[in-house]
């Protein structure tokens, strides 16, 4: 018959006291995974609506229009055309259109953005 001594239970208690602390460990991180990957989801959610939100704008959509509507056969026509001394309005709209695609283009291009609505 095996003899239980003050030491063996000493010894299983502090071995089961190590077990539940690395199981705690476990399921916390576990949780604070789960945590940052819907804080993460949760700011795409709301870059992509805040870029939705300004891409829908009347003032946008004008400029968007303006950039359509440019006609130019090359650089130089195009430089003619629609430079900020003979065209402010329309070069105004042109460059805030092409920076914002750009600035979409970027955060695709990184992985901040998961989708752009005009790109997939």
């Amino acid at each position: 018959m095996v003899e239980i001594t003050y030491q063996m239970m000493l010894s299983t208690i502090q071995t089961i006291g190590i077990l539940v602390g690395i199981i705690y460990y476990i399921f916390s991180i576990r949780n604070s995974q789960r945590n940052q990957q819907m804080q993460l989801e949760t700011r795409q959610a709301q870059l992509y609506m805040a870029l939705l939100d300004r891409w829908n704008t009347k003032e946008f959509s004008k400029q968007r229009y303006d950039s359509y509507q440019m006609e130019w056969t090359d650089l130089d026509d195009f430089r003619e055309k629609y430079n900020r001394r003979n065209n402010s309005d329309i070069f105004a709209s042109w460059n805030t259109f092409g920076r914002s695609i750009l600035g979409l283009a970027e955060l695709k291009r990184k992985g901040l953005m998961t989708q752009v609505f005009w790109m997939e």
